[in-house]
């Protein structure tokens, strides 16, 4: 399974992290997928963050888990491709 990572590097911030894996493949409308997204910030552990993955303009909380990981429930809306990621502290990656 690939990941999808972004680096973004904020003027005057630390480097953040984020990836997901990519859904499975068949998912239909209704079907959930347990989405674990890894955060991190110059390699170390990101805590107490607010991550959410987006489908669409769809969106769905995650829960930490665990050091810097993050799981969404994710359930497609409708029938079709969707565009996809993730948001943390506001930012869209």
């Amino acid at each position: 399974m690939r990941l999808l990572a972004l680096v973004l590097a904020l003027t005057g911030a630390a480097v953040l992290s984020v990836s997901v894996p990519r859904p499975p493949s068949g998912l239909e409308a209704g079907d959930a997928w347990s989405a674990l997204v890894v955060v991190k910030s110059e390699g170390r552990p990101v805590a107490s963050a607010r991550v959410g993955v987006y489908v669409g303009n769809k969106s769905f909380a995650a829960r930490a888990v665990g050091r810097s990981r993050y799981r969404a429930h994710v359930t497609l809306p409708a029938p079709g491709r969707w565009p996809y990621g993730v948001r943390v502290r506001g930012r869209s990656y």
